[in-house]
């Protein structure tokens, strides 16, 4: 029987694996048109948006290999998610000077992620061997 994950790993890694989808998809949308030879010769940038989709490939490469190693409880890949999340929210906090309301529901979604990476079961299971006096880690 699989180990049971904590809903913060399977939680952070299912919308990972929805944004690397949603990357991927944008990045062959951005492909297609780059070689449309009518998009080319409109735009001067075309060199410019053939790299863009090459760096944009690269990130979705580097979402899936988080999301992956997350699933197996890296603790590399937890220290790399809680990083992103927490720049994440300084962004979007310093987003929140436009006086709209979505920097505030993308903090909230980035708040709900980190807490739920620094629960204490997410936390023993990317490292199981800590023990920390007062927690009582029970199933």
């Amino acid at each position: 029987m699989a180990e049971k994950r904590p809903w913060g790993i399977t939680l952070n890694v299912a919308l990972l694996v929805i944004s690397g989808i949603l990357m991927l998809l944008m990045t062959l949308g951005l492909a297609i048109a780059t070689s449309l030879s009518f998009i080319t010769e409109l735009l001067p940038i075309a060199g410019f948006l053939a790299i863009a989709v090459i760096v944009m490939l690269g990130l979705t490469v580097v979402v899936f290999v988080v999301a992956y190693f997350l699933w197996q409880g890296n603790m590399y890949a937890w220290w790399t998610l809680i990083i992103l999340l927490i720049l994440g929210i300084i962004g979007n906090a310093y987003s929140l000077i436009a006086m709209t309301a979505l920097p505030i529901i993308a903090i909230s979604i980035q708040l709900l992620l980190l807490l739920g990476l620094l629960h204490k079961t997410t936390i023993s299971f990317v490292n199981p061997g800590i023990s920390w006096n007062g927690w009582e880690l029970e199933d």
